[in-house]
């Protein structure tokens, strides 16, 4: 059951963002609403016909499908104010940036039999190859963060 449930935990985080980071400061709360509805909807449903001959992998199966419906028509309303591909541009972007960090990292700790230090190398090895991925692409919000960083240190020592 538990298995069938994990991919909530992801599902019921995007649905969240989108409801309450987006929605809710736009005063769209009954796109949520009606994203809840359907999704109750769909529940309500499926675990009167999935419970009887499945017990609880059927409600765990009605969850996750009502969850994942709920988060779609959320997507499909949150097209109307967002770029919904461009997002998916940039979450590519970062996974292949992570991925590239995370290798290294695995073998870092792979190779590494003492956990205190496989913790330190990993932590460095991480941040170091990360930024330096990012420096590389010249990502703009980096540079943003080093340039406020610049002022506040030049700002400190004109006092």
């Amino acid at each position: 059951v538990m298995r069938i449930m994990n991919p909530v935990i992801i599902i019921i985080g995007i649905s969240n963002f989108i409801g309450i980071q987006l929605f809710l400061p736009l005063k769209k709360e009954k796109w949520t609403v009606c994203s809840e509805i359907c999704g109750a909807i769909i529940n309500f449903s499926l675990n009167l016909i999935l419970i009887p001959k499945f017990y609880a992998y059927g409600a765990a199966i009605a969850t996750l499908c009502a969850e994942f419906t709920v988060t779609i028509v959320q997507i499909i309303f949150a097209r109307k104010i967002i770029k919904i591909k461009k997002i998916i541009h940039y979450s590519i972007k970062y996974l292949i940036f992570s991925l590239l960090m995370g290798i290294p990292v695995f073998l870092c700790v792979h190779y590494i039999n003492n956990i205190v230090l496989q913790l330190i190398t990993a932590i460095l090895t991480g941040v170091i190859i990360y930024l330096l991925i990012l420096l590389i692409t010249k990502n703009q919000l980096l540079f943003k963060l080093i340039n406020s960083l610049k002022s506040k240190i030049k700002g400190i020592e004109n006092v």
